[in-house]
């Protein structure tokens, strides 16, 4: 027999009864993901799966994402969402620099990047993208949004 019991802090409190030992056990309740981690993730998942694998295949995954989404979410708020990570990528000098020593477009290895998750673009920042991707640096190569769509959907232009 369990009894649940919410507290204020947003934690759960089970209290499990095992025959005459009862033990309560505390954990958090799960946070809900806002809607473009959730659309980002899900689309992610779906692309994972896929034999081709190619930008077009990208972006199929995330339109599929899209409307999935439970939510009000449409794809100008994604992309919106999308550039403003975009935008934190291409502030980096020394993404910059990588970019240059790869012979890649930041612009183009950015939106990848974006849409492998706010983990690899953390750890991109953090320690480089040649740690990062290694042998795959090749796969960063086409965008995944021309900018036109990003500015567009963020109402102004990206400095790339």
């Amino acid at each position: 027999m369990a009894k649940e019991l919410l507290s204020a802090d947003n934690q759960q409190s089970v209290e499990v009864v095992n025959g005459g030992n009862s033990q309560v056990v505390t954990r958090k309740a799960s946070k809900k993901k806002e809607p473009f981690h959730a659309v980002r993730e899900k689309a992610a998942n779906l692309y994972r799966k896929q034999l081709n694998r190619g930008v077009d295949t990208m972006k199929k995954a995330i339109e599929y994402a899209l409307s999935q989404a439970s939510i009000e979410y449409d794809q100008n708020r994604f992309l919106a969402d999308y550039g403003k990570l975009v935008e934190r990528l291409l502030d980096s000098k020394s993404f910059e620099r990588d970019c240059k020593k790869f012979s890649l477009e930041p612009f183009d290895a950015a939106t990848h990047i974006v849409f492998h998750g706010v983990k690899q673009m953390n750890a991109v920042l953090e320690n480089g993208l040649e740690t990062v991707y290694g042998s795959r640096l090749t796969e960063l190569k086409e965008a995944v949004y021309s900018k036109e769509e990003l500015d567009a959907a963020l109402g102004y232009t990206i400095a790339a």
